[in-house]
């Protein structure tokens, strides 16, 4: 959660920086056409910015409570991957809690 929120901040400085360098570099020929052109950059690159993010987003917090769960219920496995990949961190924490705490037997022999 904190991952997200940390990305959510992110983006939201880097679109206020492209904003207000987009704007900066304008002559006053034509301004309407200029600011939807700026825009329009604006949006392209935050629309990139976003994409990379979730990517890595993705990569840092999802896949290895996917990996964890469908390692640890081999019953299951679709099921809790899927339960996984919804709440990521929530699944970590019970799956932490049960492995580590109370030491249930028989459960995740992966570690």
């Amino acid at each position: 959660m904190l991952a997200t929120g940390l990305f959510l901040n992110n983006l939201n400085n880097f679109v206020g920086k492209m904003k207000r360098n987009g704007f900066q570099n304008m002559s006053n020929k034509n301004p309407g056409q200029q600011i939807t052109g700026a825009m329009a950059s604006v949006g392209v690159a935050a629309i990139l910015y976003f994409l990379i993010m979730l990517a890595i987003l993705v990569t840092i917090t999802v896949l290895p409570a996917i990996v964890v769960a469908r390692q640890c219920n081999p019953e299951y496995k679709g099921l809790y991957g899927f339960v996984a990949f919804l709440f990521p961190d929530i699944y970590l924490l019970q799956w932490s809690i049960r492995k580590f705490l109370l030491n249930e037997p028989n459960y995740c022999k992966m570690l």
